[in-house]
């Protein structure tokens, strides 16, 4: 970002999302993601920074509410969370890594490897979205449909995310080559049983494909059967089937196959053990 000319600490949201408005803004939250970036047609650098009320984790009977600033130690550190969610932050990076990444950010940059994205899809989150025209939600799945730049041209902040009570119980899995690397594989699910039978569910996965999303032949596969390895077999075939893994060096198609139905069936046998 050699050709920057501004650097703007706004005070409220509406000052932030004021400056959105020209083509050659970008936003700084975390910094993870903007210090890497070389775009030439950057001129204006807005730092969240002093926006305090996005940094906060509201828990109430009805939502979770996490402001777009909390960060993954945050995350990892608050008491009353899904274990998915503190799963899904704890899988990211490395600590001082962890102490910047934002909610927010997870979000924003869009790239394969991210983990928060798979464990909301899961939990089927709200993505609350500002810009002059006022606030917006939308679920993650529609947020992530394409490319989070896409979503937010056009002037439009992640101000929080929101997640629905009472919630399913969720399981998240990752699996890399180590403890802070890349993801080679991540896989949530999301299940609601009732009278021991599968009401609704939520399969997501990312880092094997290039955006994360929900994998609908596996859910379709869950609903109506009861928990348990027959039909958490039956889903992780699907999500085989369904999924058309990315190119990666570091493994092949058919390992990434068996990756996604192994950790398909731990994600599921995760949830029904999980704590909400």
């Amino acid at each position: 970002m050699i050709n920057v000319e501004k650097f703007i600490r706004p005070a409220t949201v509406a000052a932030a999302v004021s400056h959105l408005k020209t083509p050659d803004s970008l936003v700084l939250a975390g910094g993870t993601g903007v210090t890497l970036s070389r775009d030439p047609n950057v001129r204006t650098v807005i730092d969240l920074s002093e926006l305090k009320e996005l940094k906060s984790i509201e828990l109430s009977d009805e939502r979770i509410r996490l402001g777009a600033m909390v960060t993954m130690t945050q995350l990892r550190r608050a008491s009353g969370l899904p274990s998915a969610l503190v799963a899904a932050a704890r899988a990211i990076g490395s600590t001082p890594l962890r102490n910047v990444i934002t909610v927010g950010g997870e979000l924003a940059r869009g790239v394969y490897w991210n983990d928060l994205p798979v464990a909301l899809l899961a939990m089927g989150a709200v993505v609350e979205l500002t810009s002059e025209s006022g606030v917006e939600k939308i679920p993650i799945a529609a947020f992530l449909a394409e490319h989070p730049k896409k979503t937010l041209a056009g002037g439009k902040l992640i101000t929080a995310v929101e997640i629905g009570r009472p919630l399913a119980q969720v399981g998240y899995v990752k699996f890399a080559r180590t403890e802070v690397d890349y993801a080679i594989c991540n896989l949530a699910a999301g299940l609601r049983v009732a009278d021991g039978v599968i009401r609704e569910a939520r399969v997501a996965v990312g880092a094997i494909v290039p955006l994360a999303r929900r994998v609908p032949e596996a859910e379709q596969a869950l609903v109506g059967a009861a928990p348990g390895e027959e039909a958490f077999a039956r889903a992780a075939k699907a999500v085989v089937e369904a999924v058309e893994p990315r190119p990666d060096f570091r493994v092949g198609r058919e390992y990434q196959r068996q990756l996604l139905e192994s950790l398909t069936r731990r994600a599921l046998e995760t949830a029904t053990q999980s704590e909400q």
